[in-house]
């Protein structure tokens, strides 16, 4: 283990004449993941050298906790949702990665991580409910917070909101 020790400035900006974090987007008051983050940061030599690493080398480095990684550029779709189910049925910490560019077209960031906030297999569709970290941009394709694939039911079921929230499905 090694002991980091930080001071409590964080680097923000002003948006709307709100002060808010550069980095990470907490909801409501808490400020453990801004602490977190400035302490990875200064493992890493900074904010930019921090934002290079996949969120299992964070969560190894400094919570000791196992991880895997895999890597679903030659996985079958079938396999992939059985682990995800088998993660989240566990309460494991699950993040992704989008990497492809389509992805990019219908709100996700290229090479930004999301956690992984649930799984549902409802009325015949397979639904990740992902974050983002920095709680901003929206998912516009299917299952989007305006499509009209959701019924009421199924918005019920998987826990969704009209609001720019950082929240995909």
């Amino acid at each position: 283990p090694t002991e980091v020790i930080i001071d409590d400035y964080l680097p923000c900006i002003i948006e709307n004449n709100k002060v808010i974090p550069l980095f990470a987007r907490v909801k409501g008051r808490e400020i453990w993941p801004l602490l977190a983050e400035k302490a990875w940061a200064k493992v890493c030599g900074n904010y930019v050298s921090a934002g290079i690493h996949l969120a299992d080398d964070i969560f190894e480095y400094l919570l000791g906790t196992p991880t895997y990684r895999y890597f679903t550029n030659n996985q079958d779709e079938n396999e992939m949702w059985r682990i995800l189910s088998e993660a989240s049925k566990d309460n494991h910490i699950v993040c992704a990665v989008a990497r492809d560019q389509f992805y990019h077209h219908n709100g996700l960031e290229p090479s930004q991580s999301y956690t992984v906030i649930s799984v549902h297999d409802e009325e015949g569709y397979k639904i990740v409910k992902l974050r983002n970290l920095w709680g901003k941009s929206e998912w516009t394709g299917d299952f989007s917070d305006l499509s009209p694939l959701w019924t009421p039911e199924l918005r019920e079921k998987v826990g969704i909101t009209k609001s720019d929230d950082g929240v995909f499905r």
